[in-house]
């Protein structure tokens, strides 16, 4: 069965249906890269790393490859597509988009509203989850799916 045109989201969804499939697998994949031509790194949208011996692409740098780079801002150079790991980064948690728009991801939050998120997060696994941050607050998402549907909880920064 053929599938629709490929979008960022698309392939979000589908690295992470398999990523909860096989996490393992998909692990190594993300994680081995080979040496690669000079000439595939000068590619423009192909996102090749400098190794030992030479330029080193790997299954990431490909599908950020087929998207394109950003051409601006924090993130120019990079990918649309960001794979996401454990603490440790043991794990393979996910994929995510890298710049989410109109939102900032964020790790560290005032107290106050810490709280509020950790007590929805008990029992839960957090590193599921994306908090993000604008002017107006902070935004839980389930990962990979950050904007693209009503946050799970919502803090406002005005309160």
């Amino acid at each position: 069965m053929l599938q629709d045109p490929l979008s960022i989201n698309k392939a979000i969804d589908v690295l992470n249906r398999f990523t909860a499939a096989d996490p393992v697998a998909m692990r190594l994949l993300i994680e081995t890269r080979i040496q690669c031509s000079e000439e595939l790194a000068k590619d423009p949208t192909c996102q090749v790393a400098s190794g030992k011996t030479g330029p080193m692409v790997g299954l990431l740098g490909i599908l950020n490859g087929l998207f394109g780079s950003y051409e601006d801002g924090d993130h120019r150079g990079w990918g649309p597509l960001s794979a996401v790991f454990s603490d440790d980064e043991q794990t393979l948690i996910g994929f995510r988009q890298t710049v989410i728009p109109g939102l900032k991801v964020v790790s560290d939050l005032p107290p106050l509203v810490k709280d509020q998120f950790d007590a929805f997060l008990r029992g839960r696994e957090p590193d599921k989850y994306t908090i993000c941050e604008n002017d107006i607050g902070w935004y839980l998402y389930p990962l990979g799916l950050e904007a693209r549907v009503e946050p799970l909880l919502a803090v406002a920064k005005d309160q």
